[in-house]
Order: C-alpha cells, then sequence, then structure tokens
C-alpha cells in the first residue's frame, strides 16, 4: 500500500508501479492449474498455430521486445536441437519478453478457447518464467491472460494457460516471458504452442470456500469475528475525515462508512460530495488499523472477505489487508491488494501480494499476482493469508499456497525491517494511479465485507 506510518494517514500511493497482472503458481502446484486450465479445450483438435515454436530454424519469426537490457540468442533445446534464451544485459534486476514477430492468431472466433503451452527453465534459479496472450483489436486491448511459474531451480518445467476470446476478429499476441530475472540471468524457452479449442459455456462457479484451518503449529493469539453491532474500538482505530492524496475519498468514521451487521464488517464506499481535510471529494470510504491496539513480529495473518471488484461496475476501487511496522520505518507486507474495472477489464480477478523493502527502489519490491479459478473475488468469501516467520515469507489464497520468498531469493527479508512488530490495515482505496478513477459505469456503492480478521503464532 505504501503508506507512513508516522501518522494515521498514508503517503499518496501514485509512487508504486503497478503489480505485475499475472496468475502465479509456485512449480509444486504448475502441473495442476495448468492441468485445469487446459481442461476446457482438451477435446479440440490440437494444431499448434505457431511459426518455429521449436526454433530448429534458429529465432526465425520471433523477436524481443524488452528493450535495452535483453538480448535473444539460442540454447540446447528441451526436446529439440535449440531453445530460445532471452538474457538479461542490464545490470540490475529485468523482466524479459520473447514476442512473436506476427501475431499468432490473426482472426479470433469469440467464446473459443486457445491453449498455450510451453517448457522454460532458468539459468540463475530464485525469478519467474511464464506465457502470456494478449487479445487486440487493432491497438486496443481486448483482454489478456498469463501463467507463471515461480522458480527454484533451474530444470524445465511446462507452463500452460488457456483464454477464451472476447471478439470476433482480433488478433492474438503471444509471448513467453521472464520476471525479475537477475543481472545475467536468462530465460530458456521451447516447445511452443498454441492451440485453438472448441467453443466453450462459461465455467461452472465452485462454492465459496469454508474458512481455512491453519497448519498444525500454530496458535491464535488474536482475531476479529465482527459479530458485534458496531466496529470493536478496543481492536481498531477508524480514520475519520482524512483525505490521501492520489485518491477520489475522505476516509469517516461514520456508519454510512464503517459497520458491522450480519456478522461481517463493512467498508463502503459511497458516491458523495464531502469535504475533510480542506479537500472536497467526490467519494467517502473507510480505513480501519490497529495501531495501539494490537501489533507483533512473526505470525500468521488471515482474513476472509468478498472484494467489491465485480467487472464492469467496480472501475476506481482498490481493497487492501496490509501490514505495516509500528515504527514507522522500512517494510510493508500487503496480504491482499484488488483493483475493480469498467467493462472488458480483466483485472477484477486477481489478487496481488507484494513485499515492500522501501519505497526508493533501492530494494526491488517482489510482486506477484494470481487468478482464482472458479468462483470470482466478488461473488463470494474467499481468505487471504501470509505466513510470516524468520527468514521466509508465505502466501495463501483459500489455503492454497500462491507464492514465497525466502533469504535465498532476496537477502533483505533477514533485514531488521522484518524484525519488529507490524500492525494491520483494512483499507477501501477510490481512486489512485493504479486502478484509476471511478467514471459513470461505476456502482454508487461499494461493499468491502470482512467476515473475520485471525491471528496466530509459532
Amino acid at each position: 500500500m505504501n503508506t507512513s506510518v508516522a501518522s494515521a494517514r498514508p503517503k499518496t500511493r501514485s509512487r508504486r508501479a503497478v503489480p505485475v497482472v499475472a496468475a502465479v503458481v509456485s512449480a509444486s502446484v504448475a502441473a495442476l492449474v495448468g492441468s485445469s486450465l487446459s481442461a476446457s479445450s482438451a477435446s479440440a483438435a490440437a494444431t499448434n498455430l505457431t511459426v518455429n515454436g521449436g526454433f530448429e530454424s534458429g529465432t526465425t519469426g520471433w523477436f524481443v521486445s524488452s528493450g535495452t537490457g535483453s538480448a535473444l540468442s539460442l540454447a540446447a533445446g528441451h526436446s529439440g536441437s535449440n531453445a530460445a534464451r532471452v538474457s538479461n544485459t542490464s545490470t540490475g534486476s529485468k523482466t524479459v519478453a520473447l514476442n512473436d514477430s506476427v501475431n499468432t492468431v490473426a482472426s479470433t472466433k469469440k467464446g473459443t478457447t486457445y491453449t498455450a503451452t510451453a517448457s522454460v527453465r532458468l539459468t540463475k534459479s530464485g525469478a519467474t518464467a511464464g506465457l502470456r496472450v494478449m487479445e487486440y483489436n487493432g491497438s486496443s486491448l481486448k483482454g489478456q491472460q498469463q501463467s507463471q511459474l515461480n522458480l527454484s531451480d533451474t530444470s524445465w518445467h511446462t507452463v500452460t494457460l488457456s483464454y477464451t476470446a472476447a471478439s470476433d476478429g482480433a488478433s492474438l499476441d503471444l509471448n513467453a516471458l521472464g520476471w525479475a530475472l537477475p543481472s545475467g540471468g536468462a530465460v530458456d524457452v521451447d516447445d511452443l504452442t498454441l492451440v485453438a479449442g472448441g467453443t466453450v459455456s462459461a465455467p461452472t462457479p465452485t462454492p465459496t470456500p469454508a474458512p481455512t484451518t491453519p497448519a498444525t503449529g500454530w496458535r491464535q493469539v488474536w482475531a476479529d469475528e465482527f459479530n458485534d453491532t458496531a466496529v470493536d474500538t478496543s481492536k481498531w482505530r477508524v480514520h475519520n475525515n482524512e483525505h490521501t492524496p492520489n485518491e477520489t475519498s475522505c476516509q469517516t468514521n461514520r456508519s454510512q462508512n464503517v459497520s458491522e451487521s450480519g456478522g461481517v464488517l463493512h467498508i463502503k464506499a459511497q458516491r458523495e460530495k464531502y469535504t475533510c481535510s480542506g479537500y472536497t471529494a467526490a467519494w467517502t470510504s473507510g480505513y480501519l488499523d490497529t495501531i495501539g491496539k494490537m501489533s507483533q513480529t512473526y505470525g500468521r495473518f488471515e482474513m476472509r472477505a468478498k472484494l467489491p471488484t465485480a467487472a464492469g461496475t467496480s472501475k476506481g476501487m482498490w481493497p487492501a489487508f496490509w501490514l505495516r511496522p509500528n515504527d514507522g520505518g522500512n517494510g510493508e507486507i500487503d496480504v491482499m491488494e484488488a483493483i475493480g474495472g469498467a467493462a472488458g477489464a480483466k483485472n477484477y480477478n486477481r489478487v496481488s501480494q507484494t513485499l515492500w523493502y522501501d519505497y526508493s527502489g533501492s530494494h526491488p519490491r517482489q510482486n506477484y499476482s494470481y487468478v482464482l479459478p472458479g468462483s470470482t473475488m466478488s461473488d463470494a468469501f474467499h481468505t487471504y493469508t501470509v505466513e510470516w516467520e524468520p527468514g521466509v515469507m508465505r502466501w495463501y489464497v483459500d489455503g492454497v499456497l500462491t507464492w514465497s520468498r525466502d533469504s535465498s531469493i532476496i537477502s533483505w527479508i533477514n533485514d531488521s525491517a522484518f524484525k519488529k512488530p507490524y500492525n494491520i490495515r483494512l483499507n477501501l482505496q477510490v481512486g489512485g494511479s493504479w486502478p484509476g478513477s471511478p467514471d459513470s459505469s461505476t456502482s454508487s456503492t461499494q461493499d468491502y465485507q470482512v467476515d473475520y480478521v485471525r491471528v496466530y503464532q509459532r
């Protein structure tokens, strides 16, 4: 969330880069994710639409689209003689992209599922590799899908994704990427395919996930189940009459913005004219934290919530569940962030999970996004969890490990910034550089519903 704890009011979040939009899985669960993504087109005829996807004709049909600091060459292949190698030739961390010279699909059919697969490996472990498909009608992006593998070795792995075309007559751009490669690192790509499947109906939503049970060894030390008739102020501070630069709302403690009912905490954004701190806002919203109430070093932090990110009606919404140190210094752990979107946007079902050392860029932030399978973040309650232990952090959605960071990947996770007490923040930001401002398509009342927040220790 990129804010200061020195005061109750956060700084503007305009400094932060937009999180990578991607579906992230660890290598250990990649096969499961790949099989579920491709199930809808498994019965379709498998005609590979790529040009030279095995790179036996060198790099013909492919180029590097990641600009200065990246280079394309050949390496030993996975199933043939050659693989494409995209290297980071810069002095710092860099995301590199291998792009088809001509969009692989020239004319889409709305509702048709296209499945991409590739063999990928890293030359230096501890980074991420994967695929991306983008649908374009001329220069207008109609949709995209990405799938990543967070790799801790240099072996070959298979990555798979499926994308269902949103329109007729568009083209599909196919990329293979290496995210946050270290200087001198590279991603090797082979066996690159894209096949068209049959026309499929919308997936049947999965049932609302039940609250998760923590693994053996964790004991609950703090919780709010939100079963009261009002917010428990012995546990939470509720911000009032505050405005954060770069957003379009005033945060208030009114019941219109922060309330409890039916066993749920409601943090609501309302489209209304309101003045606070000398600023006249077009929206009001809510923000709670546990500063001065509860904080701890290390532990398991979990929230169960339904998010105001419904497709087509939530542009400008930015719900978050995050942790910041009591001393206001370095460090931030974003357990869950998400943004809404207007019609056609593809962000509405992506959970962003981020680890910050500082906001100056001296220590590159670690960020990934995860696409929920089945139901969406807005039509069902889901659990969002981080386990923070010395030298390692693990993020989960609905009890499924999505990614992790440890000292073998980022040495600064052992710094003093992550050896001190952190407090909890819950807020619904309106506007900002990432979600953009609400527009006429945005519903005038948005409700961030929190079933519980629970904290555990070993």
